[in-house]
């Protein structure tokens, strides 16, 4: 039997791991010693196995501890020096109070100490009080270590099935933590225990399965140690094809190292095959290695392991007849192993000392150093002395039975002294309850008092944040009612400039207006946007953009700026050219105008602004930096908070309502990414935008001169003007009624004067006159008020006014707002088919959904254009008098407007379902949709008339136009190309007329909006 001695322990100097005990010096002892010494060897064994040692001596010592260990050893070397462990707990407390790493890294240290000291019973003692602390603070890595030197401990006395038991614990400690490296190296030694009772080339075979986990998961550490136990288990066993197969392994491993693990590896390896050379009977070879183990311990030295390594060097020599040089090994052993810590190597030394004399016949000689071998042998056994397991549980017991005899004793003393002192107590103990009671009384106060203050604190803190959610909502509502005013302003400034007879001074000063109500409804946007962070209803509208064109647009439109200040300015676009991403335009458009803006506000004439955009591991960079007067330090920590103006006496005043750099923050963070700013006064500042973006895999072939926004430029310079629909009463019709409900009087004005040159315009201020007016039978009156109390009628079939053919509705009025009244109207079947506009100031989609749902036929939002509102109108009114022409040319007896049962609705939802299902197949017709709901064209035909007034082929453009308005709208989509793919229409210029002709936009400025 061999065993390699990889596994070796610090005696000598535990600090420094410098001199070490190897297991298989358990084969060449003699059979007494052997046998008072295996516990301490097999506790050394798994001491150098579980690496606690290493980790341990890496900890720094202080001098508390020191003279905490000092005190205690000198208490156990005095009569009654078991009470030493109690006294060393007090010290320990007495130094650390309840911190717990001071707890931990104390007892640790004097864990390592008492076992340097071979007071184990001590080291023991404070193992199971770090174990009990960790649990208390629930540490598990720290209660796992403790474990395990538990196991160590139980080990090394023979209580097997009590180190079973820790071994477990730690195991399942490691494996909660997720240390599966230390979880590796328990499953390892439980397999080295169960050698016991397993065959060696299962405990083997095991062994490489971890072997096999450790190296797929990479953990070299765990690997080499596995290797080391493999080596040590099959040289034990005499298996020198596994031993050469491990050793190949490790050595593997050593070509790979440099430095000092090289050495460290390959001395372990090198004494590995000189242990499988002596196994295949090759003394020569052995003899080699163990002195390349010298040439390896002189870059990393090691007494034990050199002093071992020289003993075996001594007897392969003086086996091969070379009796000068194994004494010059022996005599340089017995030098280095002077050390009390190393009287076991002395042992060994004296003993082969004593067989070389006597072979060579010096009697007396050999009697000599038998007594040195004897003595040392006697110093070795009496360090091991005294390391009882049971006597040292016996001895917890007795010490706690004589603790509470100690107690009953004080407790006697102090009754008698009570009866001696009876008068005094009293006074005492009064005097100390009335202290206590003051005391009680002082301390309930405070905290009263503590506890109003935290109530007054947590109500200021409720009121705060109550007057900001005000501010928010009041900002909102603002925002909102803002857009009315901007309407009045942007509308009649839009109309003028469509008018060819303005001189150059006027138009320009109108596209000054007209850019700062722009910038107003940006300003608008934004507090908006907040109110709906803030709310939690914010959502990003993700389109595939090109990121270069798209940001360098948006750049550039600073240059004029930075020309007219006096400014350097410099973009730097690292992206790559055609990499094309899913990012929110709109957002990211406001962050660049918002830090640009910010930028060139605090820069004079000859400063300069920086931008950088770049990729980086998957995230878009965006970096603008300014050489501008700075920011405060008192300042650069609130530059992102909402509303936050500097409030330094010698700041100037910028102005700014504070919330652009708080919406960057606010986008970035909606972006998954974040923003930060490095500035200090004097020094150049720097806000740093990082998000990750989504690369877009395009899904259809564009035109080879594909925009920013992905339409073809043949579309974008050509501008497809399709023309308007011409009003009614030009081609001798009467002009058309048209009902606008609105609560602001400007603004129903202002609706007035751009329709009443082709409409006959009504007005009503809410929902309530409304539906009095479309109910009345007194068609004269034109303009109703929303004072009007008249009772609605209740008959369920209120009779429409004859010139009612329009409805255009606000969506916020008191009474009953534009929702009411649009599903008043939908829900009667004489009201249903008339067409209604919303025009509102709430942009926001779950707003527009919402009215679609209900069964609005248009929707704009405030401020609107002019153009397009009347294109709508004249359009839906010619949808209308279609359908009400046709009805009466089918029905000539009965009111011309479509009547729906609800049969026939059921039936168009399902027909309008399938031609939006179907809108992209080239096989879409009427014929085929004949087919498809089993009836004739003609019925078909028929059918779509009494219902809706169109006929198929109209039907199906209505419901492809509103559905490419409704993906426009959405940012569903990021090209004119593929919008009319979505939509069944295989020309992009067909598709864009057609959709002029509906809405008064072109869908590429729908995208561009």
């Amino acid at each position: 039997m061999f065993a390699i001695i990889f596994n070796y322990i610090d005696v000598h100097k535990f600090a420094s791991s410098s001199y070490k005990i190897p297991y298989f010096v358990l084969m060449q002892v003699q059979p007494d010693l052997k046998n008072c010494l295996l516990p301490y060897i097999i506790f050394f064994l798994f001491l150098m196995a579980s690496g606690s040692l290493a980790a341990q001596n890496d900890k720094p010592n202080d001098t508390a501890t020191d003279s905490i260990f000092a005190q205690a050893m000198a208490r156990l070397n005095q009569p009654g020096g078991d009470t030493a462990r109690y006294f060393m707990l007090q010290l320990v407390r007495k130094k650390c109070g309840n911190d717990y790493e001071c707890l931990y890294q104390t007892y640790r240290s004097l864990q390592i100490k008492m076992e340097v000291a071979f007071k184990l019973p001590i080291a023991l003692y404070l193992t199971d009080e770090i174990i009990n602390i960790s649990k208390r603070e629930k540490s598990k890595e720290n209660e796992a270590q403790a474990l395990l030197d538990q196991y160590r401990y139980f080990n090394a006395n023979g209580e097997t099935h009590l180190s079973f038991i820790s071994l477990d614990k730690a195991g399942r400690l490691f494996e909660q933590t997720g240390n599966i490296g230390r979880a590796s190296y328990v499953r390892m030694a439980q397999l080295q225990s169960s050698l016991s009772y397993r065959k060696v080339e299962e405990v083997l075979k095991d062994l490489e399965t971890l072997l096999k986990e450790a190296q797929s998961r990479k953990d070299q550490q765990s690997e080499i140690r596995l290797l080391i136990t493999m080596i040590e288990t099959s040289g034990d066993s005499s298996l020198t094809e596994d031993l050469e197969k491990y050793l190949v392994a490790l050595e593997a491993i050593v070509a790979q190292q440099t430095g000092r693990q090289k050495y460290i590896i390959g001395k372990r390896a090198t004494l590995g095959r000189a242990i499988l050379s002596r196994l295949r009977q090759d003394p020569a070879e052995a003899i080699r290695q163990y002195q390349l183990t010298l040439q390896y311990l002189k870059q990393v030295p090691d007494l034990w392991v050199e002093v071992f390594t020289m003993q075996q060097l001594a007897e392969l020599e003086w086996q091969q007849g070379n009796p000068t040089l194994a004494k010059q090994y022996l005599n340089q052993a017995e030098k280095e192993a002077s050390d009390p810590n190393l009287f076991e190597r002395l042992v060994k030394n004296y003993e082969l000392k004593s067989r070389f004399a006597e072979e060579e016949g010096h009697a007396a000689e050999a009697l000599d150093f038998l007594k040195k071998k004897f003595y040392y042998e006697q110093q070795w056994k009496n360090r091991g002395q005294g390391f009882d397991m049971r006597a040292y549980y016996l001895q917890q017991e007795k010490e706690q039975l004589s603790a509470e005899t100690d107690r009953q004793e004080l407790a006697l003393e102090l009754k008698e002294a009570q009866l001696r002192s009876r008068t005094v107590a009293i006074i005492l103990a009064t005097l100390l309850a009335g202290s206590l009671g003051v005391g009680f009384w002082f301390q309930r106060k405070k905290k009263k008092e503590a506890h109003r203050q935290k109530e007054l604190i947590a109500q200021q803190a409720e009121k705060l944040k109550s007057l900001d959610a005000a501010k928010s909502r009041f900002f909102a509502n603002v925002s909102h009612e803002l857009r009315t005013p901007l309407t009045l302003v942007l509308g009649p400034i839009r109309t003028m400039l469509k008018n060819p007879q303005l001189s150059a001074e006027q138009s320009q000063f109108l596209e000054i207006a007209d850019q700062g109500g722009k910038n107003l409804e940006t300003l608008v946007n934004e507090i908006l946007d907040l109110g709906k962070m803030e709310a939690g209803k914010m959502k990003l509208s993700l389109a595939p953009t090109r990121l270069v064109p798209f940001f360098n647009n948006y750049f550039s439109q600073f240059e004029s700026l930075a020309q007219r200040n006096g400014v350097h300015y410099h973009f730097e676009n690292q992206v790559d050219t055609h990499f094309k991403a899913l990012i929110d335009r709109e957002k990211c458009r406001q962050i660049v105008f918002n830090l640009l803006s910010n930028a060139f506000k605090f820069t004079q004439p000859g400063d300069s602004v920086t931008g950088i955009l770049k990729m980086e591991n998957g995230q878009l960079q965006l970096t603008v930096a300014d050489t501008g007067k700075g920011i405060h330090p008192d300042d650069l920590a609130h530059v992102f908070d909402r509303y936050f103006q500097t409030d330094r006496p010698d700041a100037p005043a910028t102005g700014g309502t504070g919330i652009g750099l708080a919406i960057c923050q606010e986008y970035a963070r909606l972006f998954g990414g974040s923003i930060s700013v490095k500035s200090a006064p004097g020094i150049k500042t720097t806000f740093q935008l990082s998000f990750p973006v989504e690369e877009a895999i395009a899904t259809e072939q564009v035109g080879e001169y594909e925009n920013l926004y992905g339409e073809s430029e043949e579309e974008s310079n050509e501008l497809l003007e399709a023309p308007a629909p011409i009003p009614a009463h030009r081609l001798g019709a009467q002009k058309p009624s048209v009902l606008v409900v609105e609560d602001n009087p400007e603004l129903q004005n202002y609706l007035r004067l751009i329709l009443q040159k082709d409409y006959h315009v009504m007005t009503a201020g809410n929902g309530i006159a409304a539906l009095e007016a479309i109910q009345s039978d007194s068609p004269q009156s034109t303009v109703l008020e929303e004072g009007q109390t008249d009772d609605l009628k209740t008959d369920g079939s209120p009779r429409l006014l004859s010139g009612v053919d329009l409805i255009i509705s606000d969506l916020m009025m008191p009474l009953m707002d534009g929702y009411q009244l649009l599903a008043k109207l939908k829900s009667e079947e004489s009201t249903r088919q008339i067409p209604f506009i919303m025009l509102t100031a709430r942009a926001g989609q779950d707003d527009r959904l919402k009215a679609l749902r209900i069964g609005v036929d248009d929707y704009l939002t405030k401020p609107f254009d002019e153009e397009e509102l009347k294109v709508r109108i004249e359009n839906l009114l010619a949808n209308h008098a279609v359908r009400k022409a046709a009805v009466a040319e089918m029905e000539p007896e009965k009111e011309a407007t479509p009547i729906r049962s609800q049969e026939g609705e059921i039936w168009l939802r399902e027909f309008e379902a399938f031609v939006r299902n179907n809108m992209s197949n080239n096989t879409l017709s009427v014929s085929w949709l004949a087919h498809e709901f089993a009836m004739s064209e003609s019925t078909l035909l028929r059918q779509l008339k009494r219902l809706t007034g169109l006929n198929p082929q109209k039907f199906i453009l209505e419901i492809r136009l509103n559905e490419a308005r409704k993906l426009l709208e959405e940012r569903q989509v990021d090209s004119v190309t593929r919008v009319a793919s979505e939509v069944g229409y295989p020309d992009v210029r067909s598709f864009s007329r057609s959709f002029k002709s509906r809405f008064g936009k072109l869908p590429s400025e729908m995208l561009k909006d």
